[in-house]
């Protein structure tokens, strides 16, 4: 039985890393998270029969999540505007937590707002940022014909004390502990 399954777009990968802030902001009661996309018909890598492979728009906000977010979670007191939240109200345009790893600390921040925000790294205290790794919300989606349409972006930081954060934005900061 020929089984349809969900391909994600751009903007999906946002809502998912929102979801991975979520998690990570409340890792002291989670105690582990189980993601149904991981093992269904809705998995972020697809294949096809006699070949073919694909990565999906949520693959690269889990990629970065299961590789590098390891170690103490810090909440981030953001200070930004609330955007319309449908039923939810007003809720934050930007959400983040700190991660301070072993060797390295890293800020997941998303950028819920249709504008540029700016972020003062300076206020954090944990050596310099060394990369920038991002994806900006769209309704594009990979498929087995063309398979990076949608993926990350990577940018190395050298005396970055601000960053711009691309309108509706998923975004990863990379820090040399001191």
């Amino acid at each position: 039985v020929p089984r349809e399954e969900t391909i994600y777009s751009g903007l999906d990968a946002i809502v998912f890393a929102s979801l991975i802030n979520v998690i990570i902001n409340h890792s002291n009661i989670v105690e582990i998270s189980c993601v149904a996309q991981l093992v269904n018909v809705i998995a972020p890598i697809l294949t096809k029969t006699n070949g073919g492979v694909i990565r999906q728009a949520i693959f690269y906000p889990l990629l970065y999540a299961s590789n590098l977010i390891r170690g103490d979670v810090y909440k981030c007191d953001v200070n930004c505007k609330k955007i319309d939240g449908g039923k939810f109200g007003n809720v934050q345009s930007v959400t983040a937590s700190f991660i301070k790893g072993e060797n390295n600390s890293y800020l997941w921040i998303c950028n819920l707002d249709s504008e540029f925000v700016e972020v003062d790294l300076s206020k954090i205290n944990e050596g310099k940022a060394k990369r920038h790794i991002f994806m900006q919300a769209s309704d594009k989606r990979n498929s087995f014909e063309k398979p990076d349409v949608v993926k990350s972006s990577e940018i190395i930081l050298k005396n970055s004390d601000c960053i711009k954060l691309l309108p509706l934005s998923w975004n990863l900061i990379e820090f040399a502990n001191k």
